[in-house]
């Protein structure tokens, strides 16, 4: 049995590093207003330098880029929706995905398991 409110907190950033395309991005979910609240920004650096990844998430940002220019900002919050440059990108009403149910499966799949058919 579980007791009391169930949480997930998330701290630090998110890095994503693009070094064909000159790009690197931080994220950073939680914050002050909302707990799943997202912030963050796509840069563009005209030159990155190959960073190991073992060594990424502290070299990455780690210091002031004098070449860093914003290419788009993240905002929003990974339960509800999330928007580049103030444009909604993703909401929790889209249908992310559709089921595709093969209609000849074999009789062991879960769907066929009687406990299930039986709730």
């Amino acid at each position: 049995m579980i007791y009391g409110k169930r949480r997930l907190r998330l701290k630090e950033n998110f890095v994503f590093y693009y070094p064909k395309g000159k790009m690197k991005a931080r994220v950073k979910i939680g914050g002050k207003e909302f707990v799943d609240q997202l912030t963050g920004g796509i840069y563009l650096k005209e030159s990155l330098d190959p960073v190991p990844k073992e060594k990424l998430e502290k070299n990455l940002f780690k210091h002031k880029d004098k070449d860093l220019k914003l290419i788009s900002q993240i905002g929003g919050g990974w339960t509800e929706n999330i928007s580049f440059d103030c444009k909604e990108f993703w909401n929790r009403k889209m249908d992310c995905y559709q089921w595709k149910y093969e209609k000849d499966v074999l009789p062991s799949d879960a769907r066929f398991r009687e406990d299930c058919v039986w709730l």
